[in-house]
């Protein structure tokens, strides 16, 4: 997971200089925060968005380094090491000569993949690129989009054997070879994906008002919204209050709570949703709503993924959800399993 600092306490920028600086330079140093030791092997990048390509550099055995400083008014700064805590400056007004002071926390117990995906030809950052992690049989565990520097960011179910695959548009689909990541460790993994050949066409220019166009399932959806039979959450409204998680896009209703799930011993918590005040059948935290994803039935919500639904679903990916109580629950979503409510999950893949 990727942790953005307070600049004050994370990142200094020192007065005098402790070894030559190179014209256009910027140099520094990368400290383990809990020891106060320099840090071997650190990985360094210097994003300034999709426009240029970052720069980037590895702290020697005595955790120095030197970036170039390509021409730009701010800066995000990425700084990852095996076993510690990546973090992120952005916004940083940065000039020739300075000397920067990086600490990097050691990672907190789990597991977590991360990086930037660039252009194989210019190496330039790209942003909005879908990233999966996947399990060694294919199955999709986690998923989500690198950032407008290029940086995505992934959580791991837990220790394992896992690939990562980039999938986007024009940029060909890439899958990497499987690796293994370790409790702890957040592995650093740079893609980079080439870009297919694309015919030019004449420019068209076309003006008018704009009109929401939907067809198919989303439609239904939309047209279901403005009935007002449930509850909806539109890709508005969640770009709106950006949610770190799918649980957090469900809260934006009101009527939902967050439970934690069981989780084995020592590993990550991971969590679920119930309606408030529903508990159908059973009691307490077991009435757990019925889940669809796109249409197709996935059943319990606690069961769709192991590890819970944030696993499942990125918000990013989110067109639409529909949250159905008990007594509103539409014919198209009712069954005798509907007792605790029904959750339905439309993706940017229906549109």
């Amino acid at each position: 997971m990727i942790r953005t600092l307070r600049l004050v306490t994370a990142l200094a920028v020192c007065t005098t200089l402790v070894a030559p600086v190179e014209a256009q330079n910027v140099t520094g140093t990368v400290i383990d925060d809990m020891t106060q030791q320099p840090l071997g092997e650190a990985t360094v990048r210097l994003l300034v968005g999709a426009a240029d390509a970052p720069a980037t550099a590895q702290t020697d055995t005595s955790g120095l380094f030197s970036l170039g400083l390509p021409e730009a008014s701010t800066y995000t700064l990425r700084v990852a090491a095996p076993g510690y805590e990546t973090v992120m400056f952005g916004n940083l007004a940065l000039s020739a000569g300075q000397f920067l002071k990086i600490f990097l926390q050691p990672a907190a117990p789990g597991a977590a993949v991360g990086g930037v995906v660039l252009d194989d030809s210019t190496g330039r950052a790209l942003p909005r690129i879908s990233v999966m992690l996947l399990d060694p049989e294919g199955k999709v565990r986690s998923r989500t989009i690198s950032d407008s520097s290029g940086s995505y960011s992934l959580v791991v179910p837990g220790p394992g054997t896992y690939s990562l695959r980039s999938d986007a548009g024009i940029h060909g689909a890439i899958v990497t070879p499987p690796f293994r990541i370790e409790e702890g460790k957040n592995p650093d993994v740079e893609l980079r994906v080439s870009q297919r050949e694309v015919t030019q066409l004449e420019q068209v220019t076309v003006t008018g008002e704009s009109v929401r166009i939907a067809a198919g399932p989303i439609a239904e959806f939309y047209e279901r919204a403005e009935r007002g039979w449930g509850e909806f959450i539109t890709r508005e409204d969640i770009e709106k209050k950006s949610p770190f998680n799918f649980t957090g896009a469900l809260r934006l209703t009101g009527s939902v709570r967050v439970v934690r799930m069981r989780s084995s011993p020592g590993g990550q918590p991971h969590y679920t949703i119930r309606f408030k005040g529903v508990s159908g059948r059973s009691t307490g935290n077991a009435c757990a709503p019925i889940l669809y994803l796109d249409g197709a039935k996935l059943g319990s919500i606690d069961d769709a993924e192991e590890g819970g639904p944030d696993l499942l679903i990125n918000p990013a990916d989110l067109e639409g959800i529909e949250l159905y109580r008990p007594s509103a629950v539409p014919p198209q979503f009712s069954g005798s399993d509907a007792s605790c409510g029904v959750i339905v999950v439309w993706t940017k893949r229906t549109k």
